[in-house]
């Protein structure tokens, strides 16, 4: 085989090449038009649906967002009501408190004066008890000074009676 030959065996080779392309290519294109229309027909109609499913839940949204919207409205405000007079509450208690602690601190004041006070009248009556406890001591011995007296003056009086009657024998004899 000669140069010749070697040349048209390479264009029989590109030739069939390029008819197998074309061919290919023909396949390809060759679908059923028809049939990918009635596909996209029905993907249209199904997608279409679902628009308007999801427009009406986007319109049902859009309400309940409204309605969401003027609840907490009306909650912000009922609550903004709740935390003043919760402010106005505190408030109160707030002075309610500086009041009683500065009343609690004046008490505290009245109390350790008034403890003072009763650790003085403690000291005084312990005093008082030992003088009490030192008269009693006094009085049991004039009490026995006083029974002693009361007994030398018994004794004295019989004396006395004695004498008295020693006289009036002494006189009558």
């Amino acid at each position: 085989m000669g140069k010749l030959g070697r040349r048209l065996v390479f264009v029989l080779l590109s030739l069939s090449l390029t008819l197998m392309g074309i061919s290919l290519a023909v396949n390809a294109t060759a679908t059923n038009w028809k049939g990918k229309l009635a596909k996209q027909s029905a993907e249209k109609t199904r997608l279409t649906t679902d628009l308007d499913i999801l427009t009406k839940a986007i319109e049902v949204e859009q309400i309940e967002i409204k309605n969401a919207q003027e609840l907490k409205a009306s909650q912000d405000k009922s609550y903004g009501d709740r935390i003043r007079q919760v402010n106005v509450d505190l408030q109160k208690a707030k002075t309610t408190l500086a009041k009683t602690h500065t009343d609690y601190q004046a008490s505290q004041i009245t109390f350790q004066n008034d403890l003072k006070i009763q650790e003085q009248v403690t000291a005084n009556l312990q005093k008082l008890q030992a003088q009490i406890a030192a008269l009693e001591k006094q009085k049991a011995s004039f009490v026995t000074q006083n029974e002693e007296l009361n007994d030398l003056v018994s004794q004295l009086e019989r004396e006395v009676q004695e004498l008295t009657r020693s006289e009036t024998l002494l006189k009558s004899k």
